[in-house]
């Protein structure tokens, strides 16, 4: 199992992930952020996805567009707690 290196800070707000695998390319998934750092963020998500996926993620509010990966995904209630590591932002 992978373990952060960078820390992150609770956060509350809102994002979407665009699915870039070949199989699930171009799903969005709505998401509600849980905590978010310079290496990555934790997020909440109705619908899985599948750690090792490429997404790219949008926010609504002060945060850069980023490409990252899915890094774990586990059942929480009828939601699904995601865990994503940045791997570069998205030039405007």
């Amino acid at each position: 199992m992978e373990h952060r290196q960078r820390n992150r800070w609770p956060q509350q707000g809102s994002a979407s992930a665009f699915c870039l695998s070949a199989h699930r390319f171009g799903e969005i998934h709505d998401l509600r952020m849980l905590d978010y750092g310079e290496g990555g963020m934790g997020a909440l998500s109705q619908q899985p996805i599948e750690p090792g996926a490429p997404v790219t993620l949008g926010f609504d509010g002060g945060y850069t567009a980023a490409r990252g990966v899915v890094v774990a995904c586990t059942p929480v209630g009828q939601d699904y707690r995601l865990s994503f590591r940045f791997e570069g932002s998205i030039a405007a």
